[in-house]
């Protein structure tokens, strides 16, 4: 296969959770909610993803070989993530309001949909003899990447909708345990080493759905 169809097939699957992500999130929006600001933090989202999507995959290239190096990247890399995240949302129309989960929400699929789109490219240059039970991993990693953004960012953004700062240490201990399960990737292992952790990130996912629902129900 060539490039380009390496980018089409990385862009579909990168595009299937992404707007079943959306199609959930416009659940919660009604007619009170800005929506324009939804669409604003979607697209800085995919900005956000798409660059530290293709600086993740320059820096696995560099320390696949190095077991050190690579236990050091899913530890920091998360974190710098996280605080991105936990940065955007330090201003005063965010604090105590309850639409900033469903802002978090856009941020999030947002970043997902883009990083994952990153990272599946790289994988199919890496591995181009690609069957069809690595089509199915590939999309459940998709699912996967883009489910622990959305999920990290609700945790940040309903500790900003409740003024608690301790969501931020929730937020990045989730995404540096999901970051791990992502060493596979790193050294180069088929994806089906890697797939597997949509069954630990789908628990954190419906949790931070009943905090979106528990915020943007309350009264501001």
């Amino acid at each position: 296969m060539n490039s380009n169809l390496f980018f089409d097939i990385s862009s579909i699957f990168s595009a299937i959770p992404f707007f079943y992500g959306i199609y959930l999130l416009w659940k919660f929006v009604d007619k009170e909610t800005n929506e324009r600001q939804i669409i604003k933090n979607i697209f800085t989202g995919m900005i956000i993803g798409l660059i530290s999507g293709l600086f993740f995959v320059f820096l696995s290239y560099g320390v696949y070989s190095f077991l050190d190096l690579s236990l050091m990247l899913v530890i920091i890399f998360p974190i710098y993530l996280e605080m991105v995240k936990f940065i955007l949302y330090q201003r005063k129309k965010y604090w105590g309001k309850r639409e900033t989960v469903l802002y978090g929400y856009g941020l999030g699929i947002g970043i997902g949909a883009t990083f994952s789109l990153s990272m599946l490219y790289y994988y199919f240059v890496m591995h181009q003899n690609v069957s069809i039970i690595d089509y199915l991993g590939l999309l459940l990693f998709t699912f996967s990447m883009v489910f622990i953004n959305i999920t990290t960012t609700l945790y940040i953004s309903y500790g900003i909708c409740k003024k608690k700062r301790k969501m931020l240490e929730n937020s990045m201990v989730i995404m540096i345990l999901y970051f791990v399960t992502l060493l596979p990737f790193i050294w180069g292992f088929d994806i089906f080493y890697v797939s597997w952790n949509i069954v630990y990130v789908y628990p954190f996912y419906h949790i931070s759905l009943k905090k979106m629902e528990e915020c943007k129900n309350e009264k501001n």
